[in-house]
């Protein structure tokens, strides 16, 4: 069973620190601070998400059906759009992507047996791309529709992770005799920087 882990607030500059009573029984794992907002907090338990509009001294919550995966909360700059991914069991257990049209955290399950999901505002605003776990491994996903459907990247290899920053995506891809880095700045077109990795060396490849 798992341990409560809350959140403490200091109002001195940690001179000084008090309970978050509001959070004391829950199992926190992340404090997110609001990118246009620096009064509004969010923090992020097991199967709730905790909201702050006045730099934590009070909270309310919103909470769901699926466990939350760590670390998976994002939010569209763009249009304040929401993603998360949670685990949801009922005969078997999948993770899930699931999406708010706001801040407000509402969230509607959009995709099934994700591994990861992200925000890319190219080639339009509302893009998101994600690696899908299948039988027989790893698709790349994206769409470009206010995630209406989603079409397949078709990339050689594997894809295993979702790199992104403000002007490009990284995708590694595992294949049976190499990997490969592909790169996209525009969503569209992915360029592939080989290399080639073994237990015992890293010989980058031209």
């Amino acid at each position: 069973m798992l341990e409560n882990i809350t959140l403490f607030l200091s109002l001195d500059n940690g001179a000084s620190w008090e309970n978050i009573s509001e959070l004391e029984n829950e199992y926190i794992t992340g404090v997110i601070q609001d990118s246009i907002d620096d009064n509004k907090l969010y923090a992020i338990a097991r199967s709730a998400i905790y909201q702050s509009s006045d730099s934590g001294n009070d909270w309310t919550s919103t909470k769901y059906n699926f466990t939350i995966t760590k670390n998976s909360l994002k939010f569209n700059l763009e249009n304040q759009k929401t993603l998360v991914i949670g685990k949801e069991c009922n005969f078997t257990c999948t993770d899930n992507l699931y999406i708010s049209n706001n801040k407000e955290l509402n969230f509607t399950k959009a995709l099934s047996n994700v591994h990861k999901c992200v925000f890319f505002n190219y080639p339009n605003k509302n893009t998101i791309f994600c690696i899908q776990r299948n039988l027989n491994g790893n698709t790349l996903l994206r769409s470009i529709d206010d995630f209406g459907t989603f079409d397949k990247v078709f990339l050689s290899g594997n894809p295993t992770d979702i790199i992104v920053d403000e002007f490009k995506l990284i995708i590694p891809t595992v294949g049976e005799t190499r990997n490969d880095l592909w790169i996209s700045t525009d969503g569209n077109i992915f360029t592939k920087t080989a290399y080639s990795v073994t237990e015992e060396n890293n010989i980058n490849q031209v």
